[in-house]
């Protein structure tokens, strides 16, 4: 049997690990940062999520939706660990690229009725990654302790 791993230890260990990793990331006037803040001062930490500077946040959809709830399923979960109402997103369809593949099948397709499932523990942990990452990032620019950003 796999050992399991709380949310909470997993954030906290992510955290510590990475903390020298995040302390990079400047958000003020937008500068570039390290590649995932582009001179438009758009955030895109991940293949999934952009956050641009008039406040938009963009949820790239890995899936279409042909009546399984796609839309609102997978938007919800991610919505879910960064604390962020899922109507307040801007989706976008995913184009064509390799880190858009559905985990089960192993190729950007949709089908089986197994969207929610197979994407449900990855998008959980990309939303829960990213809000760590903006809470470090907080926590840098206000030179407080990332509990208290």
């Amino acid at each position: 049997m796999s050992p399991v791993i709380s949310r909470r230890h997993f954030l906290k260990t992510t955290a510590t690990v990475s903390g020298g990793l995040l302390v990079a990331i400047h958000l003020p006037g937008c500068e570039s940062a390290n590649g995932i803040q582009n001179e438009s001062g758009v955030l895109s930490p991940n293949a999934f999520l952009e956050f641009r500077p008039d406040g938009a946040i963009i949820f790239t959809l890995p899936r279409i939706e042909m009546g399984q709830g796609t839309y609102t399923g997978l938007t919800t979960v991610i919505a879910e660990e960064l604390e962020v109402d899922p109507e307040k997103f801007t989706i976008n369809l995913a184009p064509r690229d390799k880190a858009y593949n559905n985990p089960k099948f192993f190729s950007q397709m949709t089908g089986g009725s197994n969207s929610l499932s197979a994407h449900f523990t990855p998008l959980s942990q990309t939303g829960a990654d990213t809000r760590q990452l903006l809470i470090n990032a907080a926590a840098e620019i206000l030179q407080v302790e990332a509990g208290r950003a």
